[in-house]
C-alpha cells in the first residue's frame, strides 16, 4: 500500500469512528504514527481522555490512611518517594 492510499485508509476509518488499533491494523503503522497523522489531518477531532490504568494512587492513599509514612509507602510499592508526595499533594490527602 502506498502512502496516499494508507493516509486515505486511516482518515476513512477515523471519520467512521474507528479506533486507532483498527487504523494501525489497516495501515501497518504504529500508533504513534497514526496519532501524528490524525493530529495533522484532523486537528479538531474529539479526543478521549486517557483511562487510568494504574492503581498506584489508590494504594498510596490507602497505605497513607493506615498511618504508614510516605517514604515507607514508596518502598513498599516500589516507586519513588517523590511520586508518593506528588500523589498526596495532588489529592490534597495530607
Amino acid at each position: 500500500m502506498n502512502a496516499p492510499d494508507t493516509l486515505a485508509t486511516i482518515l476513512r476509518i477515523a471519520d467512521a469512528g474507528g479506533t486507532v488499533e483498527a487504523m494501525c491494523a489497516a495501515s501497518g503503522y504504529k500508533p504513534t504514527r497514526v496519532y501524528a497523522i490524525l493530529r495533522e489531518q484532523r486537528p479538531d477531532r474529539p479526543r478521549q481522555r486517557r483511562r487510568r490504568t494504574s492503581g498506584i494512587p489508590d494504594k498510596v492513599r490507602g497505605l497513607t490512611a493506615q498511618g504508614i509514612q510516605p517514604a515507607r509507602v514508596a518502598f513498599l510499592l516500589g516507586i519513588s518517594s517523590a511520586y508518593v508526595y506528588m500523589i498526596l499533594k495532588r489529592e490534597d490527602f495530607r
